[in-house]
């Protein structure tokens, strides 16, 4: 399902980093958990991009090969990710995407440096979508406002609530990218606390790379960029 990490072209480095990501190919193949978080853990002091969390790198499309702890609202289906960075590609006038607004269908609130940030979940009918923008803590990390939940059919939402603060639990409302090259992503939420009551555990996520604006086939479809039905994000 997932296909191989593409091959490293050379260099020690590349070869470490090659040896797990075919690791993990295997792992996941077998859906082992356990050794899949052990090579997270390995992949994680290669990474070889200096700020991650504000890395062009990051926007496209991501699914979701490993979750240490998926989220409730997913109910464990296939999830698959869209990222964008609020202006890099879009700022001339009239330009499609995340300038021309992300709440419901306008997301307005992203032109003053925030990204937008959306999951979609496999569901048996359809699937589940929650939408957020980010801002940069630091440039390490992500803080992150959700803005809506929606269920969808094609790709189409059959409802939209906007999701008002305080936000569940269930949400990472803290996302650190602690890796990301080409093809892979590692995604790390803390823990939630009640006092010193654990009310949700730490989260790691692996992501595999699906799409990406920079070098590919200029297939990308930005999450605002109007497809003509649906996104193109449907698990």
């Amino acid at each position: 399902m997932m296909g191989a990490f593409p091959e490293a072209d050379d260099d020690a480095y590349a070869d470490e980093t090659t040896d797990i990501k075919r690791a993990i190919v295997l792992a996941h193949s077998v859906a082992d958990g356990v050794a899949l978080r052990k090579l997270v853990d390995e992949l994680e002091p290669l990474n070889p991009t200096e700020r991650c969390a504000t890395s062009p790198l990051l926007e496209g499309y991501w699914e979701t090969i490993y979750a240490s702890a998926p989220a409730d609202w997913s109910r464990g289906g296939r999830v698959r990710h869209a990222i964008e960075a609020w202006s890099q590609y879009n700022d001339s006038p009239g330009a499609t995407g995340i300038l021309a607004g992300p709440r419901g269908n306008s997301w307005t609130d992203v032109a003053d440096g925030r990204g937008a940030y959306v999951q979609r979940a496999r569901r048996r009918f359809g699937s589940s979508e929650v939408r957020a923008t980010y801002t940069w803590l630091g440039g390490e990390a992500w803080d992150v406002e959700y803005v809506s939940r929606a269920r969808l059919l094609f790709g189409v939402p059959v409802w939209r609530w906007p999701v008002r603060a305080p936000a569940s639990v269930d949400f990472d409302h803290e996302v650190r990218p602690t890796y990301v090259d080409g093809d892979a992503c590692v995604l790390r939420a803390p823990a939630v606390f009640a006092g010193n009551r654990e009310l949700r555990p730490e989260r790691v996520y692996l992501l595999r790379r699906m799409k990406n604006r920079l070098w590919q086939d200029g297939s990308f479809t930005g999450l605002t960029d109007k497809p003509v039905f649906g996104f193109d994000l449907d698990p």
